[in-house]
Formats: structure tokens, C-alpha cells, sequence
């Protein structure tokens, strides 16, 4: 799934934008703490799954035919 160039541009977007990416830092932050092995795993699991809703922005990737 990715967004279409008018959901990106909306007032919508640019909130939940705006809110994951501050989250994301927050949640970086963290991880540079001293946690756990599971703590960590837990935690990049969470910057992964925000960084997944981040990528929804980004342009499909073109796909390469071989002739």
C-alpha cells in the first residue's frame, strides 16, 4: 500500500507525520539506553513498525524487466 499524492499532501498526513516521526525519535532515543536483550528487540520492533507506516509516502519502486 502507499499513498496517493493527495493523501500525502493533506493536513491529515502531515499530523500522523509530524506525531511518528517525533515518536520515532523518542523511541530511538530509548534504545540507545541501556535495556535488555528483549527490551532492545522489543524496541526495534517498534521503530520498524513506525518506520513501515513512515514508508507508506515513498514512491512504489519501479520494476526492472529484463528483455
Amino acid at each position: 500500500m502507499k499513498l496517493t499524492h493527495e493523501e500525502i499532501a493533506s493536513a491529515t498526513w502531515s499530523r500522523i507525520r509530524t506525531h511518528l516521526t517525533e515518536h520515532l525519535a523518542d523511541l530511538r532515543a530509548k534504545n540507545d539506553a541501556n535495556l535488555s536483550p528483549e527490551e532492545t528487540a522489543r524496541m526495534r520492533g517498534r521503530i520498524f513498525e513506525i518506520k513501515q507506516f513512515l514508508a507508506l509516502e515513498q514512491p512504489a519502486p519501479e520494476l526492472v524487466v529484463n528483455e
